[in-house]
């Protein structure tokens, strides 16, 4: 492999023979990358025709229910698992109610600390001390 020539700017470059391997380098990578995209589409178009995507494919025939099969539906769920629904819920709003509660405490409790703090620090004739101190 030669290397690069001296210019007369005093810097390094290749020689017309090595500038044209390096096109013909960059051309035949260009070339690879496009034939690549073109199997790729290829390949998707003939997916697509095999299983078309869901928005070109058919709609589904909707059942018709009749009405003695959803009365036999509604019969066959028991009164247990709508109180066990029931039951959950009712927890669930219980513990709610009692988390929002606690909440209300929470927040009066630090309303009434911060009070007593700036209350100690104003009444103090070392204030900047005290603060530092607490």
């Amino acid at each position: 492999k030669r290397g690069l020539t001296m210019g007369l700017d005093g810097h390094e470059h290749p020689t017309p023979d090595q500038l044209h391997a390096e096109f013909e380098r960059d051309r035949a990578i260009m070339a690879l990358k496009n034939y690549d995209a073109q199997q790729k589409r290829k390949a998707l178009k003939a997916k697509e025709k095999e299983e078309p995507p869901w928005y070109h494919r058919e709609k589904p025939v909707r059942r018709t229910w009749t009405v003695e099969e959803t009365a036999a539906l509604e019969n066959q769920y028991s009164g247990e698992g709508m109180d066990k629904r029931k039951a959950r819920l009712i927890k669930k709003k219980r513990d709610q109610v009692v988390r929002r509660h606690e909440a209300e405490k929470r927040l009066a409790r630090n309303k009434l600390q911060a009070w007593v703090y700036h209350k100690l620090v104003s009444l103090n004739p070392h204030a900047a001390m005290f603060k530092n101190a607490l």
